[in-house]
C-alpha cells in the first residue's frame, strides 16, 4: 500500500507521477492524502484535476482512488485516513492472520538487562499469538518466556501479529535476524534443537573437509576436528573412518564395509 501525500497548494509534482506510475506498474493499491488544506491558497479541486490526468480518479469524484483531504498540523480529517487505510488493507491487502496458531517471530534486538544481567530481547511477531511461559526455539537454543513487555515497557500477558515485544527467557543471547518459534512443549523444543544442532555440525565438518585442496591440507583439516565434532558428523568417535583425496570407487566402499563390518550404508 502507498499513501501519497499531495501539497494542496503545489499540487501534482514530478516526483509525485513518478510514484504513480510505481503503484500501477507494481500494482500497489494507492491511497492519496491531499495535505495543507487549512491554507488559504490550497485547492483540492485543481489537485483532483490533475491526479485525473495521471490516471487517478479519486472516489468522489466517481473513481475508485481513496481520496482524503487532511491538515497534518491541525489534524483535520486524520481520524477518516486512519479509517482508509484501515479499510483498504482489509479488503485488498489480506493482511489478517490467524491469532490461534502458534507464534512465528524475529529478533529484531537483544542485550542483556543491568538490573537482573538475564538475556532478554525484542521480537516482532510475525504470525500467530505469543504468551507468557510458552515454550519457544530460538536459533539453536531453547527457551521460555517468563517476562514480556510491549512496545511502552508495560507487563502483558499476550502478544499478536504485527507487535513488537520484549521478552526474557533466553539460555543463549539471540542474534538479530534470529527466527523464534513457539512449540507445544519443552520435548519438541529439545528435538528441533538437537537436529539443527547436529545439521549445522555436519555442514561445518564437510566445508571443513571441502577446504582441503592436497591429501596433507585433508589431515589437517580432520585433525583440527574436536572430540565433540567428530560425535556430531555421525554420532561416534570413529565416524571419520577413510579419507583421501579423489573419487571414491565401489572397490574402496566394499574394502571398507569389510573391514569395518559395515553390513548397511545409507
Amino acid at each position: 500500500m502507498i499513501i501519497l501525500v499531495i501539497s494542496a497548494v503545489e499540487s501534482v509534482q514530478r516526483q509525485t507521477i513518478e510514484v504513480i506510475e510505481l503503484a500501477h506498474s507494481l500494482q500497489i493499491p494507492v491511497i492519496i492524502a491531499i495535505n495543507k488544506i487549512d491554507r488559504q491558497e490550497a485547492d483540492v479541486e485543481q489537485v483532483l484535476l490533475d491526479l485525473e490526468q495521471e490516471g487517478i480518479v479519486a472516489e468522489m469524484l466517481g473513481g475508485n482512488v481513496p481520496c482524503v483531504p487532511i491538515s497534518a498540523t491541525e489534524l483535520v480529517n486524520i481520524d477518516q485516513l486512519e479509517s482508509k487505510i484501515s479499510e483498504v488493507a482489509k479488503k485488498q491487502l489480506n493482511l489478517m492472520e490467524d491469532h490461534t496458531m502458534k507464534g512465528q517471530c524475529i529478533v529484531i534486538e537483544s542485550n542483556i538487562d543491568e538490573k537482573s544481567g538475564q538475556t532478554t530481547a525484542s521480537i516482532l511477531v510475525k504470525k500467530g499469538s505469543v504468551k507468557v511461559n510458552q515454550t519457544f526455539v530460538c536459533g539453536l537454543h531453547d527457551g521460555r518466556i517468563r517476562h514480556m513487555k510491549d512496545d511502552n515497557g508495560r507487563m502483558i500477558h499476550t502478544a499478536s501479529p504485527g507487535q513488537a515485544i520484549h521478552l526474557s527467557g533466553f539460555k543463549a543471547f539471540p542474534e538479530v535476524g534470529s527466527p523464534l518459534y513457539i512449540v507445544d512443549s519443552l520435548r519438541e523444543a529439545q528435538m528441533i534443537v538437537q537436529t539443527l544442532t547436529l545439521r549445522q555440525s555436519q555442514e561445518e565438518a564437510y566445508k571443513l573437509l571441502e577446504k582441503g585442496d592436497t591429501s596433507e591440507e585433508m589431515k589437517k583439516s580432520i585433525g583440527s576436528l574436536t572430540r565433540q565434532e567428530k560425535r556430531r558428523i555421525k554420532g561416534g568417535d570413529k565416524s571419520l573412518l577413510f579419507s583421501r583425496l579423489g573419487i571414491a570407487s565401489e572397490e574402496d566402499i566394499d574394502r571398507l564395509k569389510s573391514k569395518y563390518g559395515i553390513s548397511k550404508t545409507t
